[in-house]
């Protein structure tokens, strides 16, 4: 089995369209067609083009086979619009608010509520959702908490064995990351790992954890590099490949939509944009 999993998209459109077609092209170099394509959850919220994603996203299933993961904000939007408390949302920052609110003002309620969400997938011993194992668990209050650290990591490894689970697949944090501990080796945690190809051997590991990343809005270390998640399955062996799959696309013209949404409070502007221009020194 083969699959790509796409990070958070967080109403970012031009990064949308160039995931999208890195898709398509890879598909046809490839010379095959993806088993699943997966997106892993958090449509809306920080950019401005809340139902052009979704029709994007919408149109693009018709075509392939794709699953959608419900995420921290995908759930606060159904909460918001079926009149619901959120307490997401009540613990967010102001400046974050006001994006939500924006988005809530645009939002086309129809087209949201057909998209079908997953709280996670579960193919044999690999679990896909947004944030971590503990959504599995609908009593448990912690279904959203980040799992960045290396500390964090390592629990997480823990509980997934302890569900006997090789492999899980995360966004949520924004950051691309690796963690895997093979049997009486060192922990091979790559906080920032590359575009190359990694081969794991599940047989003789701890689970292997991978975050996807975001490509709506990349947080990993020093970097902007925006890639959707290739992975590909030989289960008869335990053996796993992984490729983190780079695409370009047009930040200025994100930026500048940024500038266009937010012209009456360039403060506010200034904070989104934040995560786009602070490593550009």
């Amino acid at each position: 089995m083969n699959y790509a999993v796409v990070g958070d998209i967080h109403a970012n459109i031009f990064a949308l369209d160039a995931c999208l077609d890195s898709l398509k092209k890879f598909q046809n170099n490839q010379n095959f067609k993806l088993d699943k394509i997966i997106f892993i959850g958090d449509l809306l919220t920080y950019g401005t083009h809340v139902n052009d994603t979704l029709e994007k996203l919408l149109n693009f299933s018709l075509k392939n086979n794709v699953e959608f993961i419900l995420g921290n904000h995908d759930e606060m939007y159904h909460q918001l619009l079926s009149g619901k408390d959120s307490y997401y949302f009540k613990k967010l920052p102001e400046w974050i608010k006001i994006s939500v609110d924006l988005t809530l003002e645009k939002l086309d309620e129809k087209i949201f509520n057909s998209f079908k969400m997953n709280k996670y997938l579960i193919f044999g011993q690999s679990l896909i959702c947004h944030a971590n194992c503990l959504i599995l668990d609908s009593a448990n209050k912690n279904k959203w908490i980040y799992i960045d650290s290396l500390e964090s990591y390592k629990e997480e490894a823990e509980r997934l064995k302890r569900l006997n689970l090789k492999l899980a697949v995360y966004g949520h944090t924004h950051r691309r990351k690796i963690f895997f501990n093979e049997k009486h080796q060192k922990v091979f945690f790559n906080e920032n790992p590359n575009f190359e190809k990694f081969t794991f051997d599940l047989s003789k590991s701890s689970p292997l954890i991978l975050n996807a990343g975001s490509i709506g809005q990349p947080r990993s270390l020093n970097d902007l590099d925006c890639s959707w998640l290739f992975i590909e399955e030989d289960l008869n062996n335990n053996i796993y490949q992984i490729n983190y799959i780079k695409f370009e696309y047009d930040i200025n013209g994100y930026l500048n939509a940024i500038d266009k949404e937010y012209s009456s409070n360039l403060e506010h502007a200034k904070k989104f944009k934040s995560f786009f221009t602070k490593y550009n020194n």
